[in-house]
């Protein structure tokens, strides 16, 4: 019987989930084609990116630009409940206006990418 060698590969997705990202998703893919097959092995090692593989980076680009203005709202918003308290109220109000800029990124590049099947 004839038994030809299959080529794996095996990619883990960690994507941020839940509240702010808090949480972890795991996405496992698998692909598996025969030795010499050219298709599936030219498509793997492609050193030329794909319309889509284009469409995603620009989505996600985008995304986190626009996550990152409305994180900086949100942060803002909430800065004067930090600005009272003694000493260190400006140290964290500003904090607070970073740290929603941060996570608005990071909320905005995954929502965007998710849109657009990345």
């Amino acid at each position: 019987m004839h038994d030809p060698k299959i080529v794996e590969e095996v990619r883990t997705i960690n994507k941020p989930s839940g509240f702010f990202g808090k949480g972890k998703s795991d996405t496992y893919i698998l692909k598996q084609s025969p030795v010499g097959d050219e298709f599936n092995q030219s498509s793997i090692h492609s050193p030329e990116l794909t319309a889509k593989q284009i469409a995603c980076i620009e989505a996600g680009g985008s995304g986190k630009n626009t996550g990152r203005l409305v994180g900086s709202a949100v942060g803002t918003a909430a800065a004067p409940a930090f600005s009272g308290v003694p000493i260190i109220g400006p140290f964290l109000a500003g904090a607070a206006a970073m740290v929603g800029m941060d996570k608005g990124a990071e909320i905005g590049s995954q929502m965007a990418k998710d849109f657009k099947d990345c």
